[in-house]
């Protein structure tokens, strides 16, 4: 989900949005158009009131988060020096004080940068402070932020199955060729990035906005490969369900990702972007990427909505989503800012094409500790001792908030 705005130091106020040019969205009727002031104006709050009383009762595992973390520009300080923390009061108030509460505390918050956290139309904000917050630092910190790299993979073990969510970081298709094009909708804009010595984000990168867009294509190259090889491992490992979350819908790219989960087995796309809420069945007309589901989740509140919002919540433009998994089949619930349960899907696994010449098994073991079990077997009494014990740290996941 989506979950924060703009600070105005007791809390979050919503982006606004509600402007646009665009004829289909918030002007359908001269009535339904502008600022909804009973739902816009506190439309994080909104959310997060539902957000956590259904987590009192659900009491989820942990949180899928898709980006775009705080308005207008991410972490309000300059890229580069992660190892200080930006005091900019934003985790407190948009984060740690909005969404808590019994079932809600101290589960880890698992996520990717949206492209807004790089900064919108510039590149050089504190999106590499997102990261460094994994790590607390703050006085603030609960420690349940996690995300420890720009893309990265989190391999669950539940009782009698496994999960790979694999982050995915797609903020390349808000990249254009030149610095000078596009100015409002181009991470790598010279016009709000700035031309100047120091602009640039050091190591961590990019240097500048003159090799920001190479550096994004860099960075998606790799990224490739390591989710191929990913979700090739996955496939050989015989894990049984394959999620990808990423900010941008897999439309953004669809050849690729078409490409991967048909060889891949791809069973769900969790993403944002996009300001409302949606569940693109595993075998809806509209789903592009049949029969792997496409969750958008967009609507956290920390935006105004694409279309016009209910005052009840009897809309999909703002909410979050509830998942629960099972070795054979998944369930999500696409919930409302009114706690309406608008929407419920169950989807079974989507098979891979793709067949390795030999399967591992999640729990094999390495040749060489084969080699020396067969030459000291273990006696009677001890024989499983480890691998339960290990198996069982890892388990108790059983639910998506």
């Amino acid at each position: 989900m989506r979950i924060r705005g703009l600070n105005w130091g007791i809390g979050p106020v919503p982006a606004d949005h509600t402007k646009t040019h665009d004829p289909f969205k918030r002007r359908i009727l001269p009535a339904l158009c502008g600022y909804n002031w009973a739902v816009d104006h506190n439309a994080q709050w909104r959310v997060s009131g539902a957000f956590n009383a259904r987590g009192k009762y659900r009491n989820p595992d942990y949180v899928i988060n898709v980006g775009d973390n705080f308005y207008w520009g991410g972490v309000d300080c300059h890229c580069g020096n992660m190892y200080q923390r930006c005091d900019t009061k934003q985790w407190k108030w948009i984060y740690e004080e909005m969404w808590k509460g019994p079932g809600i505390d101290d589960k880890p918050w698992l996520g990717v940068l949206g492209n807004h956290d790089w900064g919108g139309w510039q590149f050089n904000k504190g999106w590499d402070q997102v990261i460094a917050y994994s790590w607390g630092g703050l006085p603030e910190s609960t420690g349940r932020w996690l995300q420890p790299a720009i893309y990265w993979a989190a391999p669950v073990h539940y009782p009698g199955f496994n999960v790979d969510w694999l982050f995915v970081d797609s903020n390349i298709f808000d990249v254009r060729e030149s610095p000078w094009w596009d100015p409002e909708h181009n991470i790598c804009g010279a016009q709000h990035s700035g031309t100047y010595a120091g602009a640039g984000c050091g190591h961590s990168g990019p240097y500048s906005v003159f090799d920001c867009s190479k550096w994004f294509g860099g960075l998606w190259d790799r990224q490739s490969g390591w989710l191929d090889a990913k979700l090739k491992e996955s496939v050989q490992n015989k894990v049984d369900w394959q999620f990808v979350v990423t900010h941008f819908p897999a439309w953004w790219g669809e050849a690729s990702w078409k490409y991967l989960a048909f060889q891949y087995g791809i069973d769900m796309f969790v993403t944002g972007h996009v300001h409302r809420q949606d569940c693109l069945e595993q075998w809806d007309w509209r789903n592009q990427f049949k029969p792997t589901v496409t969750i958008i989740t967009g609507g956290g509140g920390g935006i105004t909505s694409e279309f016009w919002p209910d005052n009840n919540g009897n809309d999909d433009q703002y909410g979050f989503v509830d998942a629960t998994l099972w070795k054979d089949k998944v369930k999500v619930q696409m919930v409302s800012h009114g706690g309406q349960i608008r929407k419920t899907h169950v989807f079974t696994k989507r098979e891979a094409q793709w067949k390795p010449k030999e399967y591992k098994g999640y729990f094999s073991i390495p040749s060489e500790e084969a080699a020396y079990a067969k030459l000291h077997p273990p006696k009677p009494n001890q024989a499983g001792t480890r691998g339960d014990q290990r198996f069982l740290a890892e388990t108790g996941l059983s639910d998506l908030g």
